[in-house]
């Protein structure tokens, strides 16, 4: 078993510089067992230049894509450094995938690698500092590189506590985003989709609700309207949604793109988003009445995919 030496009580140059030389050989020793590992079982490939993803599975359109993987990742990586460490296991056990997730062991490496990558360059950093005057600088350092370091531990802990656990299968909590009228925004769009797409977005709307989330991806920082939110996709079909807290989601449209490169749909999205108040419906989750409201519509929601998508399939 693989281990990184302390560097927490050191604070001599020399010393530093040793140690992490030794942390470095560690982390490529990793970082070859987890290739050795992925050839043998899993569909992404690791190399010198990065992590380059196949994913496998009945998403052919998002063969080439790491969105998934990323997806996972970015919500890990964007934990402050500093955050109590009580805090930060809670925040990674939320946001790890679901062991149901048939993309589960690739994620769990395709984050252990990335945060892998993050300690060669705070260790790449330490290699730069060789004059005195730098010594005011490597504490900074020393404390990213063990805090990234615990990051690791509490994912091999968790990891382990998932995997064996057998009462993992607990569905998150659904709601819809509605109108300034009260009308159900994701009940009004299922009226205009065409009955051949019910299968596909049954199957995006049940994988969020099981927490494996299909083809999932976020929206890009690049388009600030609509930033932060995420989507579930299968060819034509996206589901845009939010995360409310731990297991409680909320459904903010459902759409059919006209092509695969229809960007236009951006415009749609931003405009929907553009009627979302998340502060003002987490608040609303202590309302009785907008949660039984929302429950009749949420199993009317389901009724009408079940009825619409027997028979059909996504092949």
């Amino acid at each position: 078993m693989y281990s990184f030496e302390d560097i927490s009580e050191i604070f001599t140059l020399d010393e530093l510089e040793n140690i992490v030389k030794k942390n470095i050989l560690t982390a490529s020793n990793i970082r070859k067992e987890i290739k050795d590992l992925d050839e043998l079982s899993s569909p992404v490939s690791f190399n010198k230049k990065g992590i380059e993803g196949v994913i496998k599975n009945n998403y052919e359109n998002l063969s080439d894509d790491l969105s998934e993987y990323e997806y996972y990742y970015q919500n890990i990586k964007n934990i402050p450094i500093g955050t109590d460490l009580e805090e930060l296991k809670k925040i990674i056990r939320e946001n790890l995938p679901s062991k149901n997730n048939s993309n589960y062991f690739n994620i769990i490496l395709y984050i252990k690698y990335k945060i892998d990558e993050e300690i060669l360059t705070y260790a790449s950093l330490i290699e730069q500092c060789n004059t005195s005057s730098d010594i005011s600088i490597l504490n900074d350092i020393k404390i990213c590189i063990e805090y990234l370091k615990i990051k690791l531990s509490f994912i091999d802990k968790i990891d382990y506590e998932v995997k064996n656990n057998e009462n993992s299968n607990e569905l998150n909590n659904i709601i819809f985003l509605r109108s300034t009228m009260g009308n159900n925004y994701p009940l009004s769009d299922l009226e205009s989709i065409s009955d051949d797409y019910y299968y596909g977005i049954n199957e995006l709307y049940e994988s969020i609700k099981n927490n494996t989330f299909k083809g999932v991806k976020r929206f890009s920082g690049n388009n600030d309207k609509i930033s932060g939110v995420s989507k579930v996709r299968y060819h034509l079909i996206r589901i845009v949604f939010d995360r409310l807290n731990e297991n409680t989601y909320i459904i903010l449209q459902v759409l059919i793109k006209k092509t695969q490169n229809d960007f236009g749909y951006l415009n749609t999205v931003s405009t929907r988003f553009s009627k979302y108040n998340k502060k003002e419906i987490i608040d609303s989750l202590l309302n009785k009445d907008f949660i039984e409201k929302n429950k009749e519509e949420q199993e009317k929601f389901e009724k009408i995919l079940s009825k619409k998508s027997k028979g059909k399939n996504l092949c």
